[in-house]
């Protein structure tokens, strides 16, 4: 019984999930921080109501960016590695993006829309 007591008190000094933006010990007393993230590449919706606008950033500058998903194919990722594409399409019906980048930037982005009223 005392060895059950022992090690539930153990077990339950450890940490187990770091919650709130603390950063976990070491157990040495010092703090581990975390790898600076690189800069990685990411695709935003922007709006869908009348023309679908979705914006890419942190691509490398002029970066040839190929799209699948929609009806532009091929960008070009300007000075800053961002750029912008304009499409139509239906607001009830979800897509998917999938951005590749001639020099290794990838990025794609997901809009499903749930809140369509049915015929």
């Amino acid at each position: 019984m005392m060895l059950l007591l022992a090690l539930l008190v153990y077990f339950a000094s450890m940490t187990l999930f770091s919650v709130g933006g603390s950063v976990p010990e070491t157990g040495l007393g010092e703090v581990k921080q975390a790898p600076a993230a690189t800069s990685t590449a990411r695709l935003t919706i922007k709006r869908v109501i009348p023309t679908t606008i979705v914006a890419g950033t942190r691509f490398k500058s002029g970066e040839v960016v190929r799209l699948t998903g929609v009806p532009v194919r091929q960008v070009r990722a300007s000075a800053k590695g961002t750029f912008t594409v304009r499409f139509h399409s239906d607001p009830c019906r979800s897509f998917s993006i999938t951005a590749t980048g001639s020099k290794g930037s990838r990025a794609a982005v997901n809009y499903s829309q749930f809140s369509c009223a049915v015929p």
